[in-house]
């Protein structure tokens, strides 16, 4: 009985330990609908801007706890693999439509001085594509962490405190305390 005991109490303290980065790896199941609501939100913002963005925030609050741990991955580890191969192509075409309209001669709409011109075309393809991804991604963690904080479940606070404490970018650590201190009433 001792030895059982032992090892549920091991297996828990481990299940404590590991539950965080487990849970925020694993994809949650969600309807198609409610799949489909949340990249909407998280999407709108990150293109080419939205009508009203409370429509989209007030569809995913309705969702409630259902929706936490698809935010707390998204917040966690960003956009797809999947997501960020599709950016990355829509990005090199926009670099491509872009260069292809500096080049010709009213390119930029009426602005003739040669610096702006010659500013523009200097950015490489990669440093483009680099730019458009992170901004994407920073947009993507951000209303994520916003719509968590919209519906307001306390109990992420310690799974927020773990992906803030691991994030390399600041910006993102920055606004996951600002979610703590929101979640946890100002504490």
């Amino acid at each position: 009985m001792r030895k059982r005991w032992m090892i549920l109490s091991s297996t828990l303290v481990l299940g404590a330990f590991l539950g965080t980065s487990l849970a925020l790896r694993a994809q949650p199941q969600l309807s198609a609908e409610m799949h489909a609501v949340l990249l909407t939100y998280l999407f709108e913002d990150c293109g080419s801007g939205e009508v009203d963005p409370t429509v989209s925030l007030k569809a995913v609050v309705e969702f409630g706890r259902e929706a936490v741990p698809f935010l707390l991955r998204a917040v966690a580890v960003g956009p797809s693999p999947e997501l960020e191969a599709e950016l990355d192509r829509d990005a090199r075409a926009d670099f491509e439509r872009r260069r292809r309209f500096l080049e010709e001669e009213n390119g930029l709409s009426g602005l003739k001085e040669q610096d702006v011109r010659e500013q523009a075309l200097a950015q490489t393809e990669a440093e483009y594509v680099e730019r458009r991804v992170r901004s994407f991604d920073s947009s993507y963690r951000q209303r994520a962490l916003n719509a968590l904080v919209a519906i307001g479940p306390e109990y992420v606070v310690e799974d927020l405190r773990t992906v803030g404490d691991s994030a390399e970018d600041a910006d993102l650590r920055k606004w996951i305390e600002d979610a703590v201190r929101k979640l946890s009433g100002g504490r």
